[in-house]
């Protein structure tokens, strides 16, 4: 309050019951909740998020703050000042990435089993929810968001895949360069000039060069 914020209140504690979720909805459509940046903060956050979902309604729900371990939200407001809180406040997370990024932490591998438990997971929150319309949407938000991270993982392994092909390619034929400077004295007296004018990625390769050209 004295730094400015003067529309917070203390939960006096890491929790909040159906009443206090209901009461803060009547102030705010989006309340926001901020806890310690420590891993008991992170968790209670997790948990108040999963409480959430049951009371929700279309039009009302709950953005996420994140300190920094070291800081609760009074040192950091103190030590630092309130345009950087409303800094953190503009980057706050929505309920819905909040119960996203949990579910992926809770999947262990990328492997077929854990895909269905993933989607298992899913069904379940979406169910908790009572307003069937805000089930529904979760529902196609929280599988849109699954096949979306799968799909960019996908194509990032491919990426991966092609760059290591390719870098292959290129050590083979720097090797099969080095094997004809060594065995081929025609291609290296013909190509000794363009030979002499490159220089090869691998730095072992790249000795025995200078080597058979002095």
């Amino acid at each position: 309050y004295k730094h400015g914020v003067r529309n917070a209140v203390a939960t006096l504690g890491t929790t909040l019951s159906q009443n206090q979720i209901k009461k803060m909805w009547n102030l705010s459509d989006k309340p926001y909740i901020c806890f310690d940046g420590d891993q008991a903060g992170l968790d209670s956050a997790k948990i108040i998020s999963l409480k959430v979902l049951k009371f929700l309604v279309p039009g009302k729900s709950f953005r996420f703050i994140f300190f920094p371990n070291e800081h609760d939200p009074d040192s950091f407001i103190s030590e630092k000042s309130k345009e950087e809180f409303m800094f953190l406040k503009d980057k706050s997370k929505d309920l819905s990435e909040v119960i996203w990024e949990g579910l992926l932490e809770s999947i262990n591998d990328r492997t077929p089993e854990s895909l269905a438990f993933l989607d298992e997971k899913i069904n379940q929150i979406s169910k908790t929810i009572v307003d069937k319309k805000v089930s529904i949407e979760y529902l196609r938000f929280l599988r849109s968001k699954k096949d979306d991270y799968f799909w960019r993982r996908k194509q990032t392994l491919d990426i991966k895949s092609r760059k290591n092909n390719h870098d292959f390619k290129t050590n083979i034929n720097n090797l099969m360069l080095i094997v004809f400077m060594i065995f081929d004295e025609d291609y290296l007296t013909e190509f000794q000039e363009e030979i002499s004018s490159i220089k090869l990625n691998d730095n072992f390769l790249e000795q025995e060069r200078m080597k058979i050209l002095e």
